[in-house]
C-alpha cells in the first residue's frame, strides 16, 4: 500500500486527531514495524540519535542543522509512528536498534 506524504503523517482520522487515547494501549495507536519505508535517511538519523538519548539541540549539532528543523523532524516521527511523544518514538529506535519485539506488553500482570 502506497500512503501519499499527507497521509503517511495524517494517519489519525478521529474528530480528536492529534490527541492521545489514554484508555487505547500504546501497542494499538503505533504502527507497525513493517510500515517504516516513509522514513527518509535525515528521519532514520534522528531516530537513530533520538534512541541514542540525544536533545534536540545536540541531534542538530551532530547532523549540521537548525535545531527547529529537528523538532519538525521529531513531530513527524511522533506522528508517523502514531507515538504521543518523543520517548515513545526513543523506545522504538531502540528495540529497531536490538531487534527487540516492538510492542511487547510490558505491565507486571
Amino acid at each position: 500500500m502506497h500512503l501519499s506524504t499527507a497521509q503517511k503523517f495524517n494517519r489519525r482520522t478521529s474528530p480528536d486527531a492529534g490527541h492521545a487515547d489514554h484508555n487505547k494501549p500504546v501497542s494499538e495507536t503505533i504502527l507497525p514495524a513493517c510500515e517504516i519505508s516513509w522514513l527518509t535517511p535525515q528521519l532514520r538519523r534522528v531516530l537513530e540519535l533520538l534512541g541514542e538519548g540525544l536533545s534536540n539541540k545536540l541531534i542538530a549539532r551532530k547532523l549540521g542543522i537548525v535545531e527547529s528543523t529537528v523538532k519538525v523532524y521529531v513531530s513527524k516521527l511522533i506522528q508517523g509512528f502514531g507515538c504521543e511523544n518523543r520517548t515513545q518514538v526513543a523506545l522504538l529506535a531502540l528495540r529497531m536498534r536490538y531487534r527487540l519485539p516492538l510492542y511487547e506488553n510490558l505491565s507486571e500482570d
